[in-house]
């Protein structure tokens, strides 16, 4: 399990006890984001309003990137002092101060920073960008790939990468992507911004749960005390077994749907957490397929899941849908088969070298016609095994070769044999981080535990043809 996530959905926004006078009527298709962060005071107007559908300056930008860094104190603190630069106003000093000292601007030349200069959605999801803790400058993304690259992060929707890369960019865009910024996780992280905001106290989440009248942190994921949605809850949720490891989960689509929440637990009633996708920057944004949304891996045998999903358009997060379970199947056992094959290749050797079996795995992956044999040795064995695999490697392949053609022929299934060296390291084994046959090598436990699972061979019988295939997973090969 990942670690803990707090859950503050957006709805503990919505304004319920807060006083503030519009001065003027508001027009913008994202009003409700407008005032929801103005709530917050990130997003502020003039005697003119919003001002929603005026396109906004680069000073603006800077003003909301450094609210988002939950840096606005600070920056407040240097607004007596002189500005490099020569066209930055009373009001903005103190940010632009800041934003210097620190090295997030550097201007445009000749002391001019740019204040009053029209602001585009590239520079505006650049700040943002920032704000998660993506570095242009130190080559996360560039300036001209910013909205690509903010839509794989997960900070936009496909719908906001199309509509910013169509329009004028105006204040009203702000309102939208500043808000999707707060629900986004930070890089390598996976907290959102609003949470790291909130637990740097930039943000009191004693404060806005108060808004909404809820007590701090209580809520279950898709829950409100308020009962106002904008999206309905997904229904139709399926899981569905592949193999022991693997089972898809596909639910019916939301049309006003950005995207939605996967929560998970071990039992029923305990507490759920917020799937993240690990091969996307640990992002809990996903979407919706016909054939299946997701596949969840590593499942193992004779295990039980509780899942529900959640839809969230515009921020608001819907109702949870109905807890949906399945259990995996149990697995086969061979236990004569594995004491006859650790009897035979615990002393696995060639001419000059032996290294010692410590474990011998039989899997059938819940199919009748396949077999999978897995042979482990620890770190104790991996000189010697490197002098084997340096030296007398061939001898190693017929010893494989002769182990899965035997039990092919035994028992008339396909038969994938692998050589795994399988240990745990203190330290990050970076020698160990990259694999052709296991895109998953190496496995953080812990800040000091790291888990390497490194197959260094598989041969692949297949029995029709009796041909055989052998796969290579040292990327030095």
């Amino acid at each position: 399990m990942k670690k803990k996530v707090i859950s503050i959905m957006l709805s503990i926004f919505l304004l319920s006890s807060i006083n503030f006078t519009v001065l003027a009527e508001e027009n913008g298709k994202y009003v409700t984001q407008a005032e929801q962060l103005k709530t917050l005071g990130v997003f502020q107007g003039s005697d003119k309003g919003l001002e929603l559908n005026r396109q906004p300056q680069r000073l603006e930008g800077l003003v909301m990137l450094i609210r988002l860094l939950g840096k606005e104190a600070e920056a407040t603190a240097l607004k007596t002092e002189d500005c490099f630069f020569t066209d930055v106003p009373d009001w903005g000093r103190g940010y632009v101060n800041y934003a210097y000292k620190n090295g997030l601007t550097v201007g445009k030349g000749g002391k001019l920073f740019g204040s009053g200069d029209l602001m585009n959605a590239k520079s505006y999801v650049t700040f943002m960008l920032r704000a998660l803790g993506y570095s242009d400058s130190k080559g996360d993304f560039s300036y001209n790939e910013a909205l690509d690259f903010g839509f794989e992060r997960g900070l936009l929707t496909l719908s906001s990468l199309n509509e910013l890369s169509k329009n004028v960019f105006l204040r009203d865009h702000i309102a939208k992507v500043s808000l999707d910024t707060l629900y986004t996780n930070i890089k390598g992280s996976d907290k959102t911004l609003l949470e790291k905001l909130i637990s740097d106290g930039s943000i009191s989440e004693e404060k806005v749960n108060e808004l909404n009248g809820k007590e701090s942190s209580s809520s279950e994921p898709g829950t409100s005390n308020t009962n106002t949605y904008t999206v309905a809850k997904p229904t139709g949720v399926i899981l569905a077994e592949v193999d022991n490891s693997e089972v898809t989960v596909y639910w019916d689509k939301i049309e006003n749907a950005d995207f939605y929440r996967v929560y998970y637990s071990d039992s029923l009633n305990g507490e759920y957490e917020k799937l993240l996708d690990e091969y996307n920057y640990n992002t809990d944004k996903w979407f919706w397929d016909n054939e299946y949304c997701l596949t969840l891996t590593g499942l193992g045998y004779d295990t039980t899941l509780y899942v529900k999903i959640t839809a969230v358009n515009d921020g608001v997060e819907s109702q949870a849908s109905d807890v949906v379970s399945i259990t995996t199947k149990s697995k086969k056992l061979y236990p004569a088969y594995q004491d006859k094959l650790m009897n035979t290749y615990k002393n696995f050797n060639t001419t000059n070298y032996n290294i010692t079996i410590n474990e011998i795995d039989i899997d059938d992956r819940g199919y009748d016609d396949y077999l999978e044999i897995k042979l482990y040795f620890d770190k104790q064995n991996l000189p010697t095994f490197m002098n084997m695999k340096e030296n007398e490697w061939n001898e190693v392949e017929e010893k494989l070769l002769k182990l899965g053609s035997g039990i092919a022929d035994e028992n008339n299934t396909d038969v994938d044999v692998y050589l795994i060296f399988r240990d745990d390291f203190t330290e990050y084994p970076e020698q160990f981080a990259d694999n052709r046959i296991f895109n998953k090598s190496v496995t953080a436990i812990s800040n000091s535990k790291y888990e390497v699972y490194y197959p260094f061979v598989r041969i692949m019988f297949e029995i029709d043809t009796y041909e055989y295939y052998i796969e290579m997973g040292d990327i030095s090969e």
